[in-house]
């Protein structure tokens, strides 16, 4: 652990700072002395960042894909092309998320999902808030430009009707950890949607929506689980980013019967 991190790319030149055979460092991993480890990068933060993501986890207490694929060792890999990266198409969806709702005894009674929609024609109305959650209720919104703010006068006047009480909170930047979509929900559906190629906007449009309906609550409950945990980290970290995620073992404590929370 002495060695710059450029001396350990490889087994070779990790053998060769300390002296060792390659093969004998090949024989540490399967031992399990050392491990390989893909490290990754974190958005910079400044010192104001840090403090504006720590208080907005306070405040909480009340690219381009490449697609893997596994082939044959004589099957030619599968072709993908495009006229222009610059080209390539793209679809906005407007997802909205909440923490599922369950009895005591493990029922469910609210799946979390409020809707994802495409974000190029209206929508008709729904009305999915079921009637034993709380009205009082804060949307979190990252900082792209097309948002409102809080003190858009349309939004505020919707936000109190039929008994409700709704708050805007902004996206600390710098912070896709802070966002339940990003953390792991969008990773769900996009492991879903893969399963079944689009060569159309139309078809991409239909994978995505489909995705959407077929995740379930335990995966969205998963994810607010893994918010929580890193929304513990900053605090613990003041601020920064420097942390690895929890590996809760969610789904062993769910069998022994334990209700999970951070």
């Amino acid at each position: 652990m002495a060695l710059d991190v450029s001396k350990r790319t490889t087994l070779k030149r990790l053998g060769k700072a300390l002296g060792y055979a390659p093969p004998t460092c090949h024989r540490w991993v399967k031992r399990g002395l050392i491990k390989s480890h893909t490290n990754a990068i974190h958005p910079d933060l400044t010192e104001d960042n840090k403090y504006i993501r720590l208080h907005f986890v306070m405040g909480k207490l009340v690219f381009d894909r490449l697609l893997r694929y596994y082939i044959g060792s004589n099957e030619a890999a599968p072709y993908r092309s495009c006229k222009s990266k610059r080209y390539i198409t793209k679809v906005m969806f407007l997802a909205d998320v909440s923490r599922p709702i369950y009895k005591d005894n493990g029922e469910g009674l609210f799946d979390g999902k409020l809707g994802s929609h495409l974000l190029t024609k209206n929508q008709p109305k729904e009305e999915k808030w079921t009637v034993s959650a709380s009205k009082e209720i804060s949307i979190q919104q990252d900082n792209d430009k097309p948002h409102i703010n809080e003190k858009d006068k349309d939004f505020l006047e919707a936000a109190t009707s039929d008994g409700f009480n709704i708050k805007l909170t902004q996206q600390p930047a710098n912070s896709p950890d802070l966002n339940i979509l990003d953390l792991g929900f969008f990773r769900s559906i996009q492991s879903l949607q893969d399963e079944y190629p689009a060569n159309t906007a139309e078809e991409l449009v239909k994978n995505v929506i489909e995705a959407y309906e077929a995740e379930t609550a335990r995966t969205l409950d998963n994810v607010w689980l893994s918010l929580q945990a890193c929304m513990k980290e900053i605090m613990q970290k003041r601020g920064h980013n420097n942390y690895p995620l929890q590996h809760l073992a969610k789904a062993a404590q769910r069998r022994q019967g334990h209700f999970l929370e951070i």
